[in-house]
């Protein structure tokens, strides 16, 4: 079986640039070897799709499902289907094997994606009652009660989950911003925000994350708000929410009033992407009311620019 994986991951690296034929061949060489390997199987069935070869996909699925008692052919079928045709294949094979993890984690999958988040918490739990190292379910479990706002069982998911996959930075972002926003535990979020930057030090969202956390915390001795600072300006070239971070600090802890103007305005001048409930108010609320304010401060009249 170590032969087995370690096949398996050097086809996934050719897969992963982009050589999906090689990847393919080495695959098929795999699949005759452990033909009920799911993730062989699910591997072949990437490459024939980076290949463009959905519909041999599709039919190869379905000859499987229905010529073998094996609910990992339902499982892989479920994966090229819309999510009802999807939810009942993967029912299909739960009466084959209810212990059927791969099965419990994928309807999960579909139920997340319908916003089903009881359903899908119940899934992935299932998944990991049956097989307690599926690393993904308890991701995708961690995800789906932050959004139920559980906020403890997601930390204590992500914390898990972390302790396998340690480079998985957004999980550990994630974690950093539940500690941090929902769970009064500032000092944990701290340490993670630091984790991300030792591992990226160019980790823009993790520099936000640990400027505010030293705004907060303001200890002058320790220079929390130089440091704030530079990680503020830093961010800023690349992530909206730094300017707006960078325009408080200014305003409310270096008492700078023309440079947070200016962030502000910087903040408002961006093009705004898709973005998070926080953004979309500080653009169409806070922002607005700081610079009111900080113009009335320094006596800007509505037509002059900012100050230089």
């Amino acid at each position: 079986m170590v032969d087995v994986i370690v096949r398996i991951k050097a086809a996934e690296r050719l897969l992963a640039r982009g050589e999906a034929e090689a990847a393919l061949a080495q695959l098929r060489d795999v699949v005759r070897a452990a033909p009920s390997y799911y993730v062989a199987l699910r591997a072949e069935q990437d490459a024939m799709l980076a290949l463009g070869r959905d519909d041999e996909a599709l039919e190869l699925a379905r000859s499987r499902s229905e010529h073998e008692p094996d609910p990992i052919a339902w499982v892989l079928l479920a994966r090229l289907q819309a999510d009802n045709d999807a939810e009942a294949s993967l029912e299909r094979a739960l009466d084959l094997d209810p212990q059927c993890h791969h099965a419990h984690y994928a309807l999960g999958i579909v139920a997340a994606r319908g916003a089903r988040y009881e359903d899908a918490e119940r899934s992935f739990t299932r998944a990991l009652e049956t097989w307690p190292r599926l690393h993904a379910a308890r991701r995708a479990r961690a995800e789906i009660r932050d959004q139920l706002a559980d906020f403890t069982g997601a930390a204590a998911d992500y914390e898990t989950y972390l302790d396998e996959e340690p480079w998985d930075q957004d999980a550990r972002y994630n974690l950093a911003s539940i500690l941090h926003r929902e769970l009064a535990r500032p000092g944990d979020a701290e340490r993670h925000y630091r984790l991300l930057l030792d591992q990226n030090p160019d980790n823009d969202v993790a520099m936000v994350g640990l400027a505010v956390r030293l705004m907060e915390r303001g200890d002058p001795g320790f220079d929390d708000f130089a440091v704030a600072e530079r990680l503020l300006v830093k961010a800023s070239a690349r992530e909206p929410t730094a300017l707006f971070d960078l325009g408080v600090l200014y305003q409310e802890k270096l008492d700078r009033p023309e440079l947070a103007l200016q962030s502000f305005e910087r903040f408002l001048a961006l093009e705004a992407p898709a973005q998070d409930v926080r953004t979309v108010a500080d653009r169409l609320f806070y922002a607005p009311l700081r610079i009111e304010s900080l113009r009335r401060e320094l006596g800007i009249d509505e037509r002059q620019g900012a100050p230089p």
